[in-house]
């Protein structure tokens, strides 16, 4: 397992490398950007710096990797963050958001609904 992942992406739309590191029981620092804040929501579970700041990026780097309880802590508590990911909550959250965007329903079969082209 790697001592840390930084993950420096300029726009990154969901983040799933970060969920399998920190599922991995490797800690993160992540870039202020787009799906990373759902996936970093805050200071307990990773750090975030802000996109294009190499400076901050590396302060943060040498501040996980010299301190063990912080590196500690934030394995720990990403561990149990991950667990909120779970695949079928999110096929239904996403099948919520596209029934309100188009006014339908959410049910079994708007998550299972066939992909072929009409």
């Amino acid at each position: 397992i790697a001592d840390l992942c930084v993950i420096p992406s300029i726009y990154e739309p969901f983040g799933l490398v970060a969920l399998e590191a920190m599922a991995s029981g490797c800690p993160c620092i992540v870039a202020d950007t787009g799906g990373l804040r759902e996936v970093v929501p805050n200071a307990d579970v990773g750090l975030r710096f802000r996109s294009r700041n190499p400076r901050a990026l590396a302060t943060m780097m040498q501040r996980v990797l010299d301190d063990d309880a912080l590196r500690e802590r934030l394995v720990a508590e990403a561990s149990l963050h991950v667990l909120s990911f779970d695949w079928n909550d999110v096929a239904r959250r996403t099948a919520q958001v596209y029934a309100e965007l188009t006014g339908g329903e959410a049910g079994a079969g708007a998550a299972s609904a066939s992909l072929r082209p009409a």
